[in-house]
């Protein structure tokens, strides 16, 4: 999909040519090509018409237990960033699943190079499409690295039993490009102070998105990791994550008016056994359940960020962790995270 937007600017005209990569985003082929998925069987998604954000086709992700992975990739050159559009609905009165939409900037040989957008969705925030009813979502990218050739789009159901299968609509990946004539050069500005020298990064990657189920009473239970490799000494290691904890509460089973909650998520180097601890968040309270059971239960959701910077010494390959303990949620109920981590590796400070 391609058209033209054109905006007089004093007496120049400058173009501006919108461009979606993704082909298909509207499935109004009635085909799912060029979109691939993963996981559901051969049934996982599948074309339907009468729920559609626009035209007559939509793609529907099949709920449940399986988690279902709708992708695409598409090509691209560095130094683009985009504008990420989808609608999303649920089929049914059914609790939806959580969504994650991952999209990742690949080298010719397909390696990730870098996270150009990584956002969660929890269960129950899709709105029900049998009263037309969608959700529809805009991110920004970040821009893409050297290297790239290509992104990887992905639109991720996790798996949650008894869940309401999804429809997608009107996917897009924005680019806009700029075209007029050159305006006159204006007055060359003061010099400014000469910067640190080498400051950029040297390396990216990430982890995620993650989705777990913690134990009632969780010790050191393992959510994510990362690996970072250093090529000189003392180098700077930026880590920044996320933790979304979901609770799940039911309708008072009888003498339990409340539920308790109590952890403890720890971001670090090292091993369980002999960590560097960078950042701990804590996730604690009490809380009354329901009066009456909604379906699916009610969920209470608690978003925890993990930042710091790790000198972790000479160079070599060191490992991150994020791992929880605690008390946990007591009792009948069920507890689940999801989170993602990204490292970043810049030069040692200034001297």
């Amino acid at each position: 999909m391609n058209f033209n937007i054109y905006i007089e600017v004093k007496e120049w005209e400058v173009s501006l040519l919108i461009s979606n990569r993704i082909v298909n985003g509207g499935f109004e082929s009635g085909q799912l090509l060029p979109f691939s998925f993963t996981g559901g069987g051969s049934s996982g998604v599948r074309i339907v018409s009468g729920n559609s954000h626009s035209g007559p086709f939509s793609a529907r992700i099949l709920g449940g237990s399986s988690t279902i992975t709708l992708s695409q990739s598409v090509p691209i050159t560095p130094g683009e960033n985009f504008e990420f559009c989808v609608s999303l609905a649920k089929i049914g009165t059914n609790t939806s699943p959580p969504i994650s939409i991952v999209i990742t900037y690949r080298d010719s040989s397909s390696n990730p190079l870098a996270t150009a957008l990584m956002t969660n969705f929890q269960s129950g925030r899709l709105p029900n499409n049998d009263e037309r009813d969608w959700m529809e979502i805009y991110r920004t990218t970040t821009i893409a690295p050297d290297g790239t050739t290509d992104a990887l789009v992905q639109i991720i159901k996790s798996g949650l039993s008894n869940s309401a299968s999804i429809v997608v609509d009107d996917v897009a990946l924005l680019a806009v490009t700029g075209t007029g004539p050159q305006g006159p050069p204006g007055p060359q500005g003061p010099q400014g102070p000469p910067g640190p020298s080498g400051g950029g990064p040297a390396l990216f990657v990430s982890t995620g998105p993650v989705d777990e189920f913690i134990p009632s009473k969780p010790d050191d239970f393992f959510i994510m990791d990362i690996v970072v490799t250093t090529t000189e000494a003392n180098q700077r290691v930026l880590l920044d994550g996320y933790i979304e904890t979901i609770a799940k509460a039911y309708a008072d089973p009888g003498g339990f008016p409340t539920f308790d909650i109590s952890l403890l998520y720890f971001l670090f180097r090292g091993t369980a056994t002999s960590p560097s601890f960078l950042k701990i968040a804590t996730v604690s309270g009490r809380h009354l359940r329901p009066d009456f059971e909604p379906p699916g239960g009610l969920f209470y959701t608690w978003t925890s960020i993990l930042k710091g910077v790790d000198i972790p010494g000479p160079a070599g390959t060191y490992e991150y962790q994020v791992i929880v303990r605690g008390a946990g949620v007591a009792p009948f109920d069920e507890l689940s995270c999801m989170g993602g981590l990204t490292a970043t590796v810049y030069p040692p400070a200034a001297q």
